[in-house]
């Protein structure tokens, strides 16, 4: 049915100031009506479960804010309430657009997968209990989205806080690396993430920041620590707003003999039901989709936070990937995705251990050879300590001495392969050949490296004399900011 003309409550006090700008008349309880001349800019008929975004600005300050509102009867009227906007002493509201419920929670397909993606295919209708990787969950509340000059304005039913969102999602490095840091150490009921080392918190606030209108000033966290630092409450918020930008922290620290990092563990908090469902989208988005995501930063996201360098023997290295006891095979099984394509294989836990074991693990196994891709892929970019450590075991792994020593045109006897020099490992992989020139009883032979093994060799030449420094600059960096903030170095050696 065509609205008629007439007036709606307020008619008498509201002023039209542009076609779709108008001073509204806040009645006692904070409602305002929206003025049918302009509601019939965006509609023609008058629809039940509408939705707006309005752009208000102060004219008493200059301020400007964004707000989505569910607009609800009244009469003859449309009304939305403006006590979130109590302080908004002279508001002049502007009518951006008005959607029905159901064009507001309606999400496009991903018909065609490319670099750049539109950043409302990934939230999902309403917000979840639980998201990514539950298949059991339920829906919470609807989530609005509104598309305005090359941002999305977000906000659920009932919620209060508006969560602006870049239109478009570029799947990038920076991205990638978002992801498997989130995958290991977010919160999938709530929005969170927890670390103790300010080169994981980092890229999570740098890529929030990026994509969204939440800053890390306003971002909420509690410390974590050993009840040894419970009288160094302001030294240990004093080092995580020095070396993250953090500065709201709660009340009272969070005390626990388990905790061994000297400068606690910091948990940020970002209290938007909006930002998981993002966040989490973008989860099964990889889990979907990953031949969209360039694995190699995920995968260091990934070890970084929850996995770990453990020296077995004096031939290898094997890393241990931490999973959750519940859901450990939809968590191995995302792993996998992205390490397989890396050449990496890792070791499916057997079920029997899911229901006893405290912790379960992925485990990379493999030769020199897969440990010196993981070192040269550098595995743990984003933990300085477990990139330190690995590094530090493979340089001085027997193979890894030997491989160095070695030049081209080198000869080796016989007596000394017998004794520790073997170089049919090296020969197996394709990295050398050797000619022999002597015959017995006093073998010899002609070290020849293959075009790849020159280039290994060259790489590890690089990363022994520049790259590894750098590593142990990263560590000694560390510990002079914990002696900066009078933090205990001991507890890290």
């Amino acid at each position: 049915m065509n609205w008629k003309d007439g007036l709606n409550f307020g008619v008498a006090k509201y002023q039209i100031i542009e076609t779709n700008t108008f001073v509204p008349y806040v009645h006692s309880n904070w409602k305002a009506t929206i003025p049918i001349k302009i509601l019939r800019n965006f509609i023609n008929q008058k629809p039940s479960n509408l939705v707006a975004l309005l752009k208000i600005t102060d004219n008493a300050t200059g301020k400007v804010i964004m707000r989505i509102k569910k607009l609800s009867r009244n009469g003859q009227s449309l009304i939305f309430s403006l006590e979130e906007e109590k302080n908004v002493k002279e508001p002049v509201i502007e009518v951006l657009d008005i959607k029905s419920e159901e064009e507001c929670i309606s999400r496009p397909n991903l018909s065609k997968l490319n670099k750049v993606i539109p950043t409302i295919a990934v939230l999902p209708s309403h917000t979840l209990s639980h998201s990514f990787p539950y298949k059991n969950y339920k829906k919470l509340t609807p989530l609005y989205i509104f598309e305005h000059e090359n941002n999305l304005y977000c906000k659920t039913r009932y919620g209060r806080k508006n969560l602006i969102l870049k239109n478009e999602i570029t799947l990038d490095e920076r991205l990638a690396t978002a992801i498997g840091l989130y995958f290991a150490e977010g919160g999938k009921t709530a929005a969170s993430f927890t670390n103790s080392q300010p080169s994981m918190i980092n890229p999570i606030l740098d890529f929030i920041e990026e994509m969204t209108n939440v800053k890390r000033k306003d971002v909420s966290a509690s410390i974590y620590c050993h009840p040894s630092l419970a009288a160094k409450k302001k030294n240990l918020e004093d080092f995580w707003s020095a070396t993250t930008g953090i500065t709201r922290f709660s009340s009272n620290l969070h005390l626990s003999k388990n905790s061994r990092s000297p400068c606690g563990t910091l948990e940020l908090k970002f209290c938007s039901k909006i930002l998981k469902e993002f966040l989490c989208g973008l989860l099964k988005l990889a889990f979907n989709a990953p031949q969209l995501i360039e694995p190699k930063n995920l995968v260091r996201g990934i070890s970084s936070a929850e996995a770990s360098p453990i020296r077995q023997t004096k031939t290898f290295i094997t890393h241990h990937i931490t999973l959750n006891k519940h859901n450990w095979k939809v968590e191995f099984d995302f792993i996998n995705t992205f390490t397989s394509r890396l050449g990496i294989k890792i070791c499916r836990v057997p079920a029997s251990l899911s229901k006893n074991s405290k912790q379960i693990h992925a485990v990379v196994y493999g030769n020199w050879s897969t440990n010196l891709k993981l070192l040269l892929l550098d595995l743990y970019r984003f933990n300085v300590f477990n990139r330190e450590k690995f590094a530090r075991e493979f340089l001085s792994l027997p193979q890894t001495k030997l491989f160095m020593e070695f030049e081209e045109g080198d000869v080796i006897t016989g007596r000394e392969i017998l004794h520790g020099k073997r170089i049919s490992i090296f020969e197996k992989l394709g990295l050398l050949t050797s000619e022999q020139i002597s015959p017995k009883p006093n073998k010899k032979y002609e070290i020849h490296f293959t075009e790849k093994g020159l280039k290994l060799k060259e790489a590890l030449k690089v990363f022994v004399h520049k790259t590894y420094p750098t590593y142990l600059r990263d560590v000694k960096r560390f510990y002079k900011t914990l002696q900066k903030f009078d933090l205990p170095v001991e507890m890290v050696r």
